[in-house]
């Protein structure tokens, strides 16, 4: 069984699987069944393994974070039925809200706590785990499971943005050896189901099935623990 809900993501006994990255998985899936991940954690899989396959062993990964820039598209029908709703109900109002913050009124909101017309929504759960909500906890025990890498410092950030389809991820990766931005991106250039491009945006990704990334840079915040920074 081949599922997409978060079920069976965390059980030891299925299968969490990224085709590009982790298919060896399949090789043991005691209870027959095949998880696929968080549609935030998908994207950022084909980014990280790559330069992990080459670099982990000599730069070893030690922590990631990231802030994730959320479509509409991530509530489905209804979370885009809701953005276009309050879309149409914006008109021509956008320099209202630029003068008067809240004057404007939107239909009551149902997805999202507040509305996520022209603005961003970064608490759409119930804060838990250190604060953390269940939408930023995902991508932790997910990605330290596809990895491999037991115990892998993840911290994340989740914000809903007035986006149809299409979700952003700038990805903050420290490893323990000083990692060129050039070697990366080489590395990602070669990377089955990664595009390397100039500004990665969502709709440049809307209806295609590559992972665009770009602005790889070095952090400059950390210069004795070099990390590299991609959106």
């Amino acid at each position: 069984m081949i599922d997409n809900s978060p079920a069976w993501r965390s059980d030891t006994n299925a299968a969490l699987v990224v085709a590009e990255i982790n298919r060896h998985a399949l090789r043991s899936i005691p209870k027959g069944n095949i998880a696929n991940p968080n549609c935030k954690t998908m994207a950022a899989m084909p980014v990280l393994k790559p330069v992990l396959k080459q670099l982990h062993d000599r730069a070893g990964l030690k922590r990631l974070a990231a802030s994730t820039c959320q479509a509409g598209s991530g509530a489905g029908v209804a979370g885009v039925a809701e953005l276009e709703l309050q879309i149409d109900a914006l008109g021509k109002g956008a320099g209202v809200l630029a003068s008067r913050g809240g004057a404007m009124t939107f239909p009551a909101p149902k997805k999202w706590a507040v509305p996520i017309a022209i603005n961003g929504v970064a608490l759409n759960y119930k804060p838990g785990e250190d604060g953390y909500t269940d939408e930023e906890l995902k991508p932790r025990d997910e990605t330290r499971k596809i990895l491999e890498i037991p115990g892998l410092p993840v911290s994340g950030t989740c914000v809903c943005v007035p986006v149809c389809a299409g979700h952003s991820v700038p990805i903050n990766a420290q490893f323990g050896r000083p990692v060129s931005a050039a070697a990366a991106t080489g590395i990602l250039g070669q990377a089955p189901g990664v595009v390397v491009t100039g500004i990665p945006n969502a709709l440049e990704a809307t209806g295609r099935d590559p992972v665009y990334v770009g602005r790889i840079r070095p952090d400059r915040t950390r210069a004795a623990r070099p990390r590299a920074v991609a959106e």
